[in-house]
């Protein structure tokens, strides 16, 4: 099997009832991902606008990337981006049936 061409996000969500389901991120739209700690406001900034468009935005901020926040934090290097979003137009409740995941995939960062 292939390595993925676009960024699949599936992702559990409790809901406020306390019920959990998975949720899928529908209709790629981009990503931004902040690799230095001078690009880390930005990212965040785009991924702010993105969802002010009604966009839905799944990702993460790393620990390390609170320097890029508040130089008052020590400086701190990561393996993997500082700040990491797949922007989609919408999420929906993954059903198994689908077979969207494939067992296999190999998962990767860029």
């Amino acid at each position: 099997m292939g390595a993925l061409t676009a960024p699949y996000v599936l992702l559990r969500y409790v809901a406020p009832d306390g019920v959990p389901v998975w949720l899928e991120g529908q209709c790629l739209v981009g990503t931004i991902e902040a690799r230095t700690h001078d690009s880390v406001l930005p990212a965040l900034m785009q991924v702010e606008q993105a969802t002010a468009r009604g966009l839905t935005a799944i990702g993460f901020v790393a620990y390390e990337a609170a320097h890029g926040l508040d130089s008052a934090f020590p400086r701190a290097d990561a393996p993997l981006p500082l700040v990491w979003f797949a922007v989609y137009e919408g999420v929906r409740v993954y059903s198994p049936r689908a077979g969207r995941v494939r067992v296999g995939a190999r998962p990767t960062v860029s």
